[in-house]
């Protein structure tokens, strides 16, 4: 397959278009059935010696789990789709494809603004009094209340008993939330973002709202350790998603939505959206069976590419922000206020790049096509 490769993109790593097979946009095969895995990580863990954060890549194994946090507010079946998609393993180099340039530099005032848990067009089951979030990051650093938990669990069947989750609990029941250990804090945290996030255009594939969309779509999530796939039946009836919640999965690697070396939340909330879009539409169209034709049949790898734009330009941007303090805890912290939606624009050109066989979309000009300012 040909690349192509988005100019801004390439100044801001720092490669040039013949070099970005060394990015690890490659496909990569999972351990189980085949599953096409997408290896994009960021230049920071792939481009020896041109690393924005003065380091290497970190080492998923040695991911934090069990810090203190504060309450939230404050206080796999074979479904015939072929090619469904699955994360990599983590020395396949997955992650959300980071930022590019020099975003890790300076530091961004907190509190403006809100973010919502009631998305755009919501047909969601959310109580009257909603927990809201100045930013991304203070939700996935809180612990999820136990009436968010339970709103969650009215709408969407969570299925863990084929992944491990053992381990420390991150959030306990004595402090308003539930007794959740990493991976299922992480699982409930991935549906409460998309739950919260709030667009100003409606999304090209649907006439609901994200979350709304997703639940009229699928009835559940199985949790597996090695693979992602699109779709198994479950006790509620309707598609499942299979979602790989594996150990050593980037989602674990920051609390946060997304750091320098491309690892956070953000990839698992975009694996959902994929795979679910499957249950929608299918399978992948190209003869390889992991890409999609053109993307203007909307398959997986087109809504994908579109909800990376519509994170960038009609997400609220003072919610999908960068806005806690510098803290050592949390590597690789990105800082700049448009941080989030230029690592969203940068997921969606390597999309572009590569997941399209016939006609591929357009590559992001954030030069021509300012990004949206937070205005408290």
């Amino acid at each position: 397959m040909r690349l192509r490769c988005a100019s801004w993109l390439v100044a801001s790593i720092g490669v040039a278009c013949g070099d970005v097979g060394s990015m690890g946009l490659g496909e990569a095969s999972s351990s189980a059935g085949g599953v096409v895995g997408v290896a994009r990580a960021h230049a920071v863990a792939d481009v020896a010696g041109s690393s924005n954060t003065g380091g290497a890549a970190p080492d998923l194994a040695a991911a934090r789990v069990g810090d203190d946090r504060p309450n939230g507010g404050g206080g796999a079946s074979d479904s015939g789709v072929a090619g469904a998609r699955g994360i990599a393993d983590a020395d396949a180099g997955s992650g959300t494809g980071g930022v590019p340039g020099d975003e890790l530099a300076g530091a961004v005032e907190s509190g403006a603004g809100a973010g919502s848990l009631v998305a755009f067009g919501s047909e969601a089951s959310v109580d009257a009094e909603t927990t809201t979030f100045a930013s991304i990051d203070e939700l996935l650093t809180s612990c999820p209340l136990a009436a968010d938990l339970d709103a969650i669990d009215k709408d969407f069947d969570l299925v863990f008993d084929r992944v491990d989750t053992s381990g420390p609990l991150v959030c306990t029941a004595a402090q308003g939330s539930r007794d959740l250990t990493r991976p299922r804090e992480r699982a409930y945290q991935a549906l409460l973002v998309i739950r919260a996030l709030e667009f100003d255009a409606p999304l090209p594939w649907t006439s609901s709202g994200l979350y709304a969309w997703l639940k009229a779509t699928i009835k559940g999530i199985t949790f597996l350790e090695d693979m992602s796939e699109c779709c198994g039946t479950g006790s509620r009836g309707g598609d499942y998603l299979f979602v790989r919640l594996g150990a050593d999965s980037v989602f674990y690697a920051t609390e946060l939505w997304a750091n320098g070396a491309g690892y956070g939340l953000s990839p698992l909330v975009d694996l959902i959206v994929h795979e679910a879009r499957h249950a929608n539409i299918g399978g992948h169209t190209c003869p390889d069976g992991a890409s999609d034709s053109t993307f203007e049949e909307m398959g997986a790898w087109g809504t994908e590419h579109t909800f990376q734009r519509w994170l960038a330009y009609h997400a609220d941007p003072c919610f999908l922000r960068p806005t806690l303090p510098p803290n050592t805890k949390y590597e690789y912290q990105l800082q700049s206020a448009n941080a989030y939606q230029l690592a969203a624009l940068e997921v969606a050109d390597r999309t572009a790049m590569v997941r399209f066989c016939e006609s591929a979309p357009p590559f992001s000009d954030p030069g021509a096509e300012p990004l949206p300012v937070c205005e408290p």
